[in-house]
């Protein structure tokens, strides 16, 4: 999750930025997130420009623009519909010029804000974001850890548990099986008694001996009953 911080006043993005990593840190330890802070139009304008920022916090005015932070904002909000645009600015009179129908922010704060509101908009930014379907949420140990789909090779269940097999490691979530099947797409499909395989991570498949092999390297066993499953699934 790439999160954008603009203020041509450093030491407001640095409060911001360290506001973000205690929320985090506290709410969401296992998010791998990535705060970028910019305090010079042409370098904020250039990362937007060649990454995808899910949540950006803007300024609205800098000392060569009173309404820098509204233009850029419209053109952030033509790159992408789903990113979130929140206002922290001194300028509390801008707030009708804010909440216009290109814009559309998710929300506006006016100097000093509080430690409290950036958590409270957080939250909604992330249960947003954990509820598309690119990402699912299970229970890892006392915490919620969010993963991404598309990082999944399979899922195993482990007695009540389930195994969750990734690109870069393994772990065991207190999810069980099924429940965390209801939060996967289709490219998800049951290959034995209790293992589900990401397709797009199949490299071969030997039907003969049963077996397939993933991207990884990994070889799984695949049941009889699969097989036929597996060849309508990837015949094209």
């Amino acid at each position: 999750m790439n999160i954008a911080i603009f203020d041509d006043e450093q030491f407001f993005c640095q409060q911001i930025n360290n506001i973000l990593e205690e929320f985090f840190m506290n709410e969401y330890p296992k998010m791998n997130f990535k705060i970028q802070m910019f305090s010079d139009e042409k370098s904020f304008e250039g990362f937007v420009n060649k990454n995808e920022i899910k949540v950006v916090f803007l300024d609205i005015s800098t000392r060569n623009n009173e309404n820098y932070g509204l233009e850029v904002a419209r053109y952030i909000r033509t790159k992408s519909e789903s990113v979130h645009i929140i206002f922290v600015t001194s300028l509390a009179e801008k707030i009708s010029d804010v909440f216009d129908d290109l814009i559309r922010p998710s929300q506006f704060f006016v100097k000093p804000v509080s430690a409290q509101k950036i958590f409270n908009i957080m939250h909604k930014v992330m249960r947003r974001f954990v509820n598309s379907q690119d990402y699912i949420t299970v229970k890892f140990g006392r915490m919620d850890c969010i993963i991404k789909i598309n990082e999944i090779y399979y899922a195993k269940k482990i007695d009540r548990k389930t195994q969750i097999t990734l690109s870069n490691r393994s772990i065991q979530v207190r999810n069980s099986l099924s429940k965390v099947c209801e939060s996967l797409p289709d490219q998800f499909v049951s290959i034995d008694k209790g293992v589900v395989v990401n397709i797009e991570m199949i490299r071969d498949i030997d039907y003969g001996n049963g077996q397939l092999v993933l991207n990884n390297g990994q070889i799984l066993d695949i049941s009889r009953s699969s097989k036929k499953v597996l060849r309508n699934l990837l015949k094209n």
